[in-house]
């Protein structure tokens, strides 16, 4: 298994986390991406680190869809980021975005992803959760 990085409780500020109980406002965390996302809740995964990170003051969600490529995920952003003003109550402290291994396949690979396609993939999808999403913070 690959080794990711640690993370530390120390590093986050807890005065800048909302904490709203069960009212529907409180912060969330979004984890966006291919099976490295899907696969990351495993003993010592990145996602179960950042759930562990933020237990208490954010809900995380695992949106991690495997085999996925930078292409096939800009066709569903716009399906897990709705309008803003459909889901006002939702702030996002955070969303990562994670493609790219799918991508690098090789050529002759249905997941291939040309490299300025995948640039052009990677902006649109972080110009959309950007438009759409409240954040806590800006």
């Amino acid at each position: 298994m690959a080794a990711f990085p640690s993370f530390k409780k120390e590093s986050i500020d807890e005065d800048h986390i909302p904490l709203r109980g069960l009212t529907g406002e409180r912060a969330s965390v979004v984890l966006f991406g291919d099976s490295l996302t899907q696969r990351g809740w495993g003993e010592g995964g990145w996602c179960s680190s950042v759930a562990d990170l933020f237990q208490r003051r954010a809900d995380v969600y695992n949106r991690g869809y495997g085999g996925y490529n930078s292409r096939w995920a800009r066709y569903l952003v716009p399906h897990l980021f709705n309008l803003a003003g459909e889901i006002p109550s939702i702030k996002h402290f955070l969303v990562v975005v994670w493609f790219g291994a799918n991508d690098a396949a090789h050529p002759s690979e249905n997941s291939y992803v040309p490299l300025e396609e995948y640039a052009e993939n990677v902006r649109a999808i972080l110009a959309h959760v950007q438009e759409v999403c409240h954040f806590f913070y800006h």
